[in-house]
């Protein structure tokens, strides 16, 4: 898989929802929307893959390789 579907948040033990979030290169992350004291943890939807250190966001990796794929057919 090359990214996460969903993600369970450490400090809860429950799954995290995909949010929108311009901080992040793709534009979305998991965030555990939990309210309580110090817990605001966001992930990225690439963390722990080999994609977490590529930075082009994933809407453009996908169509070059796709061009890439077209144009040696």
């Amino acid at each position: 898989m090359y990214i996460h579907l969903n993600f369970t948040c450490p400090a809860f033990n429950e799954i995290i929802h995909i949010v929108k979030e311009n901080a992040f290169l793709d534009k979305v992350c998991f965030h555990c929307l939990k309210k309580s004291p110090k817990h605001d943890i966001k992930y990225s939807i690439r963390r722990n893959k080999f994609l977490e250190d590529i930075r082009i966001n994933l809407i453009t990796m996908y169509f070059l390789i796709f061009e890439n794929f077209v144009n040696n057919i």
